[in-house]
């Protein structure tokens, strides 16, 4: 089964997750640089519109994290899982987490066959990592994730291009 390639995986693991400058080089190739207020307030309706569809309390699991973990949505978590193909990001993301209270977890997992039984999670969150999958496990990624949320529909992806 194909998940991200071992290309993919190379890259974030030798050059994407090392800082460069004062930014992960990640941010510094696909960072958002329009800072602009459309921009700034489109991106802020997007983190609202996750945080409320999340609700309180949630045993969560990010798939893709890497070396940026969604730690703006600890505050609704009761448990956080992350994901990633990266063992870099992985290192990265337990450094980032090394202040947080939230029980939490890394492992290094391919998102189209995930480690965890079906109903495992509340929810389910990825972000610009879709894309890293290759196109004919795309559809397998999604069922395998969303399978292991407990409520459907509670799958929550942002992958903007």
């Amino acid at each position: 089964m194909a998940s991200g390639t071992e290309e993919t995986r190379r890259f974030y693991d030798n050059i994407g997750w090392k800082i460069q400058g004062d930014k992960l080089v990640d941010v510094n190739l696909f960072g958002i640089r329009e800072d602009g207020p459309i921009r700034m307030e489109l991106h802020k309706l997007l983190m609202d519109r996750v945080r409320s569809a999340l609700g309180a309390n949630v045993n969560l699991l990010e798939c893709g994290c890497g070396a940026n973990p969604a730690k703006w949505l600890l505050d609704k978590c009761s448990r956080y899982t992350g994901v990633d193909f990266s063992d870099t990001g992985l290192d990265v993301a337990r450094t980032l987490f090394s202040d947080v209270t939230t029980p939490h977890e890394f492992r290094n997992a391919d998102v189209c066959n995930l480690p965890f039984e079906d109903g495992a999670f509340d929810a389910v969150y990825s972000a610009q990592m879709i894309f890293h999958i290759a196109d004919p496990s795309f559809s397998r990624c999604c069922f395998v994730s969303n399978s292991k949320s407990r409520q459907a529909g509670r799958d929550n992806r942002s992958d903007r291009g």
